[in-house]
């Protein structure tokens, strides 16, 4: 089909690589990661792999839809981005190079579903950037039919720089590990207002994806999705782009066993 992708070959793609500036890259950059009142490290009792967020689980599950569903090809620019000093700055290129192709995505999918009576246990969602004042989050899944995206939010994402969070640091310093714990008891925080089962931080290295398990500070916690990450229809990866779909198909969940909200 000229000019058309697969669903799975939209979503192998990667977005450009993210310069950031050398002052940033060292510990003594400049950080919002501190505590809040509201939530913080201690919050946080266990943490244990989130083993099935993987994408032979996703191919399991959607194989055949992501290789039988079409919509317009949509190649990142190939123009390196300025370089990034801030989060704001991060912010900005997740609503240029991501949030388009990701509600693009989810809405051929729920149209597809729809057209096809397979819509049955989910509610379409999309995805936006920012949040309501209850759940203070960075962006999030959102059901379609609320009038805003700060109504009906089902999913929030947390967007740290690189300099503030790092995946690794879960094994690293105690300070490493302070602000690992710290950013995943934000995430938390915003969850249990959503009542939502899961939750995602990104940021210009990786995305990680978190489920929560209880209210007590039990959470699953997935393997480092790399920003640069691509792939192809034929040889498929999980990539930034179709793990934020897969989120966005957890989101629409209305029936357990993977019902969004806990």
């Amino acid at each position: 089909m000229d000019n058309l992708s697969s669903l799975l070959e939209y979503l192998e793609q990667a977005p450009p690589p993210i310069p950031v500036t050398t002052l940033l890259t060292t510990p003594h950059g400049p950080s919002d990661n501190t505590p809040n009142d509201s939530h913080g490290d201690e919050d946080i009792h266990s943490i244990v792999p989130w083993s099935e967020f993987t994408l032979d689980r996703i191919l399991q599950e959607h194989e055949g839809f992501l290789a039988h569903t079409f919509l317009p090809s949509n190649p990142f620019p190939t123009s390196p981005p300025p370089i990034m000093s801030a989060k704001s700055q991060f912010m900005f290129r997740i609503s240029e190079y991501l949030a388009p192709r990701v509600r693009r995505a989810l809405r051929t999918t729920f149209n597809r579903l729809e057209s096809t009576n397979l819509l049955n246990r989910h509610t379409p969602v999309s995805f936006d950037m920012g949040g309501s004042a209850k759940s203070r989050i960075d962006f999030a899944y959102y059901e379609v039919k609320k009038s805003t995206a700060n109504n009906g939010e089902r999913l929030p994402g947390i967007v740290k720089p690189s300099w503030e969070w790092n995946s690794e640091w879960k094994t690293g310093s105690s300070d490493d590990q302070r602000k690992y714990h710290r950013c995943l008891s934000q995430l938390n925080w915003s969850m249990k207002q959503l009542r939502a089962r899961y939750g995602v931080i990104l940021t210009n290295e990786e995305l990680v994806a978190v489920q929560r398990l209880d209210n007590d500070g039990n959470l699953q916690v997935s393997n480092s999705v790399a920003w640069e990450t691509k792939a192809t229809a034929v040889h498929p990866r999980l990539t930034v782009l179709l793990a934020l779909w897969y989120l966005g198909m957890l989101a629409s969940e209305n029936q357990e066993p993977n019902k969004w909200e806990i």
